[in-house]
Parts: C-alpha cells; structure tokens; sequence
C-alpha cells in the first residue's frame, strides 16, 4: 500500500503600490515552499493602490488599503479598506466589500486576535486648503489640513467589513505648522495582541494603545516623543519579549523600545546604525529606511533600506539588544517591502522600481544569500504568503 503524501497549498501575495500612472493592484502567485518559486497566477483590481495587507487564513481573507487620497469621483476624502476572498483552488480573487476609510491614504492595517475588528493607520498628504474667515479685525486667511486617524471597523462573521466603531482622529488644523502634519504611518499589535503601537512619522511620535473589544473602542495609553526629524516609520514586535523594533526614514537608524503591554509605556533601551559605511551612501539621494521584520526564532532582524538599495541585518541578543551585521545589495531598486517565508527559510525583498521580488536564502546564522531567483513583478510594495 503506498503512502499519501499531503502537502498544503501556497500562494504569495503581492500588492503593488506607487503613486506613478499604470497598473497596479494585487498579484496572486503559486509559490513553492520547497524552492521558493513564485509563478504568476493573476493580477487583480488594477486600480488599487495597494498600501498593506492582513491576511486571515482561516477564512481565506485578504485585507488591503486602498491608499489614495481620494473617493471616486470626488477630490479628497479618504481612501478605502478592502477584504477579497482567495479561491483555495486556483488562487483567484474577489471582492467582499469595501468601505471608506474617512482620512486620506490609509497605509496600513493590523488585523484584531479576536478577528472581530481591524485597525486602519493614515499616511495622510502635505496638499491643503486655504480658508478665508471673518473676524473683529476683518479678514484672515487660515491653513486646514488632512485629519489624520487611526479607524477601527468591526469584521463580520463572513469576514466582511462591518461598519466603522471606532477612532483615534489627530486634527488638521495647522496648528503644529504646515511642514508637521501629522502621519499615523503604522500600527502594529504584540504577539499577546493587547498592545498596538503607532508609528505617527509626521509629529515624531509613538502612541499606544488598548482595544476595548466588548464596546468596540479605541482607549490610548501613552504618547512618546522621539528626536525631532527621525520620522518614525515601522515597527515590529520581538516574538517573545515586551520589545519592539522602529526603523526611521531620515535617519537610517533602528530603536529599540522596551514597552509595558499594561499601561503602554515605552522606555527606549537600545538603538543601532543600519548603515555598515556611511561613507559609501554619500551623495544618493533620500537614502530611508523602508520595512523592518524580526525572524521568528527573534535573533535576527532585517531592515530594507530605499535609496542605498541595502537589506540590513542585524543580531538580537538573547535580552532583546541589536547590533549592525552586515548589509546586503537588496537585487533590485528601491526595496520597500519584505517578507520571511512560514518555514523561516527565505527572505523575499520587494523592490518597487525594478519590478521584481529578489529571493534570498536566510543560512543558520540568520545572514542572508542571494539565491538569484526572482519574480517579477508591476510595482510590488509589500508580500506576504498564505497557506491554504
């Protein structure tokens, strides 16, 4: 009698971002989790510029931001939340529903434990409007910025989005000047999922945050201000210390913060270069940090870093500290984007102006290999891949 071997269906999931012209949207691939082949399925929802994903595979769900600054058919107004059921057969998408998310260009999501709410996070946008006002002395003019919040919007049992419960709203009125609005970048949750951190890049701050999930709302703990012109970007949290990791995009740098998941307060204990030569990124352009992620084992971390066109990698030391190891070319240009295979085998870079997803082997030590395979992509700006 022979022996059924079972295997369980992979697919990686790209979402193409960029505010150029042309085609965006999500690409769905058949990935090999033996090789870390990726072959083109399909490409989807062209006119979507897709700023992140949460992923839901118990239900096969993907939930996406449409970041853009604007309703159709309207100037202004915020950007959409998407969720899109995955075909386990064939890889191919649909849409559930989408709901307006209210501020503009909504970046970045982060999916409950419970799965009964998302939080949305707002990059926001520098455009802004003059208003004429009338007062004692006659008339003045007065500058009004995006509203920038943090949403929460309720999951239906289907896994349909449900109404909007809650949100966190950062006002617009200039009155922190026009070059510091405020931009809710990201929001990430600790693997108990009962702190979520907010990267807010325009103001230099981190919030945090509890989620009442019997009321549906949002109760912030704690706001931390972080050097003025860092522009906190992502973060990430150690998969098992009360430690999470930001990368920053004017300083090519990478904190550590200790954090108390009861009351959210955040004490920073570490920080580390992610530049090896700084003499070797003089005179590039805009040389940012981009995605940040720790390896599952939490002894390494990695850092994609814009302009320089590197992958940072780091050692975690069994406290939680983190020095600078090495970089590596990413393969491609502008590498926004990463992601680390379920069997912690590969690290996938992203690179959005190249077109292409370059796949590297992560060795026992954490360091990475170029394996020179690659996908290619339209404007891939973030991956993840789901089992079925």
């Amino acid at each position: 009698m022979k022996c059924m071997v079972t295997s369980k269906k992979m697919y990686a999931i790209v979402g193409n971002f960029g505010f150029h012209s042309g085609p965006k949207g999500v690409s769905i691939y058949n990935y090999d989790p033996a090789t870390a082949n990726m072959e083109l399925i399909e490409s989807a929802f062209d006119d979507v510029n897709v700023g992140h994903q949460s992923i839901d595979t118990e239900r096969k769900i993907i939930y996406i931001t449409n970041e853009c600054p604007s309703l159709r058919g309207q100037t202004g107004g915020g950007g959409y939340l998407m969720a899109l059921k995955i075909d386990p057969n064939n890889g191919s998408l649909r849409l559930i529903n989408e709901k307006e998310t209210l501020s503009a260009e909504p970046c970045y999501t982060c999916l409950d434990k419970s799965k009964r709410y998302i939080l949305v996070s707002h990059h926001a946008d520098f455009g802004f409007v003059t208003k004429i006002v009338k007062n004692e002395k006659g008339y003045s003019s007065t500058t009004v910025f995006d509203d920038t919040a943090l949403v929460l919007f309720r999951i239906n049992e289907d896994g349909s989005i449900g109404d909007l419960s809650d949100l966190s709203l950062t006002p617009g009125d200039g009155v922190s000047g026009p070059h510091t609005i405020s931009r809710h970048h990201s929001v990430i949750a600790d693997p108990t999922g009962e702190l979520f951190v907010v990267c807010d890049k325009g103001l230099d701050k981190i919030y945090t945050y509890h989620l009442d999930r019997e009321n549906g709302k949002l109760v912030q703990l704690q706001v931390t201000t972080v050097e003025a012109g860092l522009v906190p970007r992502y973060s990430v949290f150690h998969p098992t210390l009360p430690i999470f990791y930001v990368n920053f995009e004017k300083k090519t740098l990478a904190h550590a913060y200790q954090c108390d998941i009861t009351t959210g307060k955040i004490d920073l204990v570490d920080s580390a270069s992610l530049i090896v030569d700084e003499k070797s990124v003089k005179g590039i352009d805009r040389v940012e940090a981009a995605d940040i992620l720790i390896h599952p084992c939490g002894n390494y971390l990695y850092a994609s870093i814009r302009g320089a066109n590197m992958i940072a990698v780091l050692d975690v030391d069994d406290a939680g500290m983190i020095s600078l190891r090495e970089n590596i070319d990413c393969g491609g240009v502008n590498p926004r984007g990463l992601c680390i295979s379920p069997d912690a085998r590969f690290l996938f870079s992203a690179n959005m102006d190249s077109g292409n997803i370059a796949i590297f082997s992560i060795n026992a030590d954490g360091s990475l290999q170029a394996t020179g395979m690659e996908a290619k992509a339209r404007c891939p700006g973030n991956i993840r891949i789901m089992a079925i």
